[in-house]
């Protein structure tokens, strides 16, 4: 799992700037969401220097990059040879590949798209509950324990040990920004005026719907919930 930092002085990691974490592609399938990110970065580097919003970023900030969580599976998704079965979302149809493809020893699963975890229903936020399957032939499976995967357990370790203040992880297709909690039950966080005016502030210029996790169904094991929960 590969990333990128954009700051100046970006070796001097002990410098208190705040950081940005920014990733795409938990789900194999969602090859835009990887785009999407990397567009980011892009845009930052090319713009440094050229724009006064951007510069003031690079500056002041630290982002973090991560265009593709899910490697393993994202490679059999756009690997897939197209056929009888693309796009129909059977056990044949690679290209639909939603998880990661580990199987039981931990190795890379091309037997059926349905082998493998749901990285963003393993980590330790509520895992369990709701909105996540403890049947592994489940495209939203949560695997045996929270943390199990190699994939969410470099990105717990990356939002450990960073000053991480936000973060966004982007998926395909939905035209949302989301925020926590991913069930109702949780109950709306202190924050959540601040977050539903960012949310409102960043769908102004998308077209967007700004509107809780629940909201579009309910989700446990997911990223933001734990990061949320974990460090605020």
């Amino acid at each position: 799992v590969n990333g990128i930092e954009i700051s100046t002085g970006a070796q001097n990691t002990a410098d208190g700037k705040p950081v940005f974490l920014i990733m795409g592609l938990h789900h194999a399938r969602e090859w835009p969401s990887s785009e999407h990110t990397i567009e980011f970065a892009y845009d930052l580097l090319r713009n440094y220097g050229a724009a006064e919003r951007t510069t003031n970023l690079v500056d002041a900030t630290r982002t973090i990059v991560v265009p593709v969580v899910n490697p393993d599976g994202f490679n059999v998704s756009r690997e897939a040879r197209p056929g009888p079965a693309s796009q129909d979302f059977s056990q044949r149809d690679f290209e639909m590949k939603r998880k990661n493809c580990r199987d039981a020893v931990g190795q890379c699963n091309r037997r059926t798209r349905l082998s493998g975890v749901d990285p963003n229903r393993n980590y330790g936020g509520l895992w369990g509950g709701s909105g996540a399957s403890p049947a592994p032939l489940s495209d939203v499976y949560r695997g045996p324990a929270p943390f199990s995967e190699p994939e969410v357990q470099s990105v717990r370790e990356l939002i450990a040990s960073r000053q991480v203040v936000t973060l966004i992880t982007n998926h395909t297709y939905s035209n949302l920004v989301l925020r926590v909690p991913g069930t109702i039950d949780q109950g709306f966080p202190l924050e959540e005026p601040q977050y539903k005016a960012l949310g409102a502030a960043m769908t102004a210029h998308n077209g967007y719907a700004n509107i809780p996790g629940f909201g579009l169904y309910d989700t446990t094991g997911t990223t933001e919930d734990w990061s949320y929960n974990a460090t605020g």
